[in-house]
Order: structure tokens, then sequence, then C-alpha cells
């Protein structure tokens, strides 16, 4: 910080320390199914991005909710995504 004091200017403890225009992204945590990803992850509560066929993420979503739980959180308040791979093409073959 730094003050001036001049002839047409005056500033008082101005910082040329810059600063983000926008608020920071969340962290989200694409995080497996491991139990010690989802167990960490729900520790410190961070949102959860599941990936992996279409309904794996049922069951690793209340494993996680549970230990969000035991770490004091509110499943609640905590949010979860599916993560999904989406592949274009003029036919089948050519998508996958």
């Amino acid at each position: 910080e730094f003050s001036f004091e001049g002839e047409f200017y005056n500033y008082r403890n101005v910082s040329l320390k810059t600063r983000p225009v926008q608020k920071s992204m969340d962290m989200w945590a694409c995080a497996g199914f491991a139990e010690w990803s989802v167990k960490g992850t729900a520790k410190r509560a961070w949102p959860y991005c599941a990936t992996g066929d279409a309904n794996c993420h049922l069951t690793v979503f209340d494993r996680y909710d549970e230990y969000a739980r035991q770490f004091g959180h509110d499943p609640a308040t905590l949010r979860h995504a599916v993560f999904k791979d989406v592949m274009l093409g003029e036919t089948q073959a050519e998508a996958t």
C-alpha cells in the first residue's frame, strides 16, 4: 500500500495488487468410486461429480451422503452431479 499527494490527485492507502473481477469458481471433485476418494470428498464437503455408467452414481451418492453426515455436514446442502460423455455423428459407428 502507498499514499500519494500531488498537485492534482491525492491517494491514501492505495494498493496496486490486482484482484479478480468475478467470484472464483467452485471446485468440484470428480473423485471416482474408490472409498478413499468418496470419503475425502465428503470430509471436505466438496461438490461431488460422479462418472461411469447410467446408474453407478446412485450408490456412490449414498456413500458420499453417509460420510458427509459422519463428518458433520448436512447432505441436503451438498451438491451432486453426474458427468456424461456425449458423442455425435451421422451414424452410430461415427459417434462411438
